[in-house]
């Protein structure tokens, strides 16, 4: 265990530019940009007819005539007042989600790179010669990066998100219909979120092992231009699988894998079960074995290429 917690610091040291500062510069705009509206709010005119006023009198109440642009919007989407609990859960769990989602797809791009650069970089630049030195076997170092890229690595995205959130639910409960800020907070279930969003990406880490190996795979075999091998390997695989077997297995497999990794789950609040649920399923299963056929093969060539 000692062995991985250097190595895993090894990755933090190298990747926390990364994986830290990019979130954080997300949360950034996402707050700042918040603060923004919220200081203009009280400049800016909705253009609504007298219906639409009168409506918004109705949720607002008699400052409705003078609600600036948050109220106005606020009241009409997520309209607590004439919504159930139930359908105000799916609201706020569809804003949470959205807010969660330019967080998720720069966590994906950044994964994407850190893996497919992980074991390329060091034979490049010279320094596997300095990491081969070490008593350390080949194995531990490929799944000391899996493993801090999937699973350590998105702690600091789960931070801002919930940051994020947290925001985006006060905010709500701020400018929501009057008297309706206590249903935002029980229908946003935002104390059960961090757990939400742990067990998520435990579970996606699972669910993506397929990708994450063969992005392994091609950082340790390619001779140059690995992001290139990445896609060029599956794209001709796939253009053959069409043109002699007349299906699409691959592609789908593959645009599955990378939808599931880029969404925020979705659905009508929290899904901690939900998440679980997905281990009972066979093809996480099937795709665990591929992921670790392709690990082993990722640990063989950079065992040779440590021998060459």
């Amino acid at each position: 265990m000692g062995s991985f917690v250097g190595l895993w610091l090894r990755e933090w040291h190298e990747h926390k530019s990364a994986f830290v500062w990019t979130p954080a510069v997300v949360l950034t705009l996402v707050l700042l940009a918040g603060l923004s509206i919220m200081g203009l709010n009280d400049h800016l005119d909705a253009d609504l007819s007298d219906v639409e006023v009168q409506e918004l009198e109705d949720k607002l109440g008699e400052n409705g005539r003078e609600a600036g642009m948050l109220e106005v919007l606020t009241a009409m989407s997520l309209d607590a007042a004439g919504s159930t609990d139930a359908e105000l859960v799916g609201k706020m769990d569809k804003l949470l989600d959205g807010v969660a989602q330019p967080f998720q797809l720069v966590f994906v791009i950044v994964a994407f790179f850190a893996l497919i650069g992980c074991l390329y970089d060091e034979r490049r630049d010279g320094s596997i010669l300095f990491w081969k030195s070490m008593p350390v076997a080949d194995w531990q170092t490929v799944l000391s990066k899996l493993t801090f890229v999937l699973w350590l690595a998105p702690l600091a995205t789960i931070a801002a998100i919930l940051i994020a959130q947290l925001f985006a639910v006060i905010v709500s409960s701020i400018f929501v219909e009057s008297g309706m800020g206590g249903r935002i907070w029980a229908a946003s279930e935002i104390w059960l979120r961090p757990v939400e969003l742990v067990s998520r990406y435990l579970v996606m880490g699972i669910w993506v092992l397929p990708l994450a190996g063969w992005f392994m795979l091609v950082s340790a075999a390619a001779p140059r231009l690995p992001i290139l091998w990445v896609f060029g390997v599956p794209l001709v695989l796939t253009i053959l699988e069409r043109i002699f077997i007349g299906t699409e297995g691959l592609a789908s497999l593959i645009s599955g894998h990378m939808r599931a990794w880029g969404s925020t789950g979705g659905g009508d609040g929290v899904q901690i079960l939900g998440h679980f649920a997905l281990l009972g399923d066979y093809r996480i299963w099937l795709g665990v074995l591929v992921g670790a056929l392709l690990l082993w093969a990722t640990t063989v060539c950079r065992n040779r290429l440590n021998d060459a």
